[in-house]
């Protein structure tokens, strides 16, 4: 008797939840924290920052696309890397690089609500960011599913 067991992720979103999802993510996470900001700097030309912005991002979707329809498996730009280089160095230092740019994208949003949040609340900065990535995290762990359902409203 076989006791191994194909083993995988269950797919819990569709098309159309995937798609809202990526939406409320860059929404939440770009838009509503980046914008006053990049019109301070850039004033009335910030329209040419979110278009080339916008460029540079349709090139990397198109070729994430690509690339995932090349090498169909979990694990994003480390297991693009491994398909390409066949180099486990490499591709873990890829996959250290991604967590560490979503670190730190997740401080950079997290400082940002705070900054909406201290107009009604006054709670030190680090307290207010650590409790909301505490928050998130908690969404995260609980499911995809959940956290889409939550992201979506």
């Amino acid at each position: 008797m076989d006791n191994h067991h194909a083993t995988g992720l269950a797919r819990r979103l569709g098309l159309g939840a995937l798609i809202f999802y990526g939406i409320g993510d860059i929404l939440g996470a770009g838009i509503y924290a980046l914008v006053g900001k990049v019109a301070a700097i850039a004033g009335p030309s910030a329209w040419i920052s979110f278009a080339i912005s916008g460029m540079l991002a349709l090139v990397t979707g198109l070729t994430y696309a690509e690339l995932s329809s090349r090498v169909p498996k979990s694990g994003g730009a480390a297991a693009f890397v491994a398909g390409a280089f066949d180099n486990r160095a490499l591709s873990f230092m890829t996959g250290f690089f991604v967590l560490a740019s979503g670190i730190t994208s997740t401080a950079a949003v997290s400082l940002a609500i705070y900054g909406y949040l201290d107009v009604f609340i006054d709670l030190p900065p680090l307290l207010t960011a650590f409790g909301l990535i505490a928050l998130i995290s908690l969404v995260s762990f609980w499911g995809i599913k959940q956290s889409a359902n939550i992201n979506m409203v």
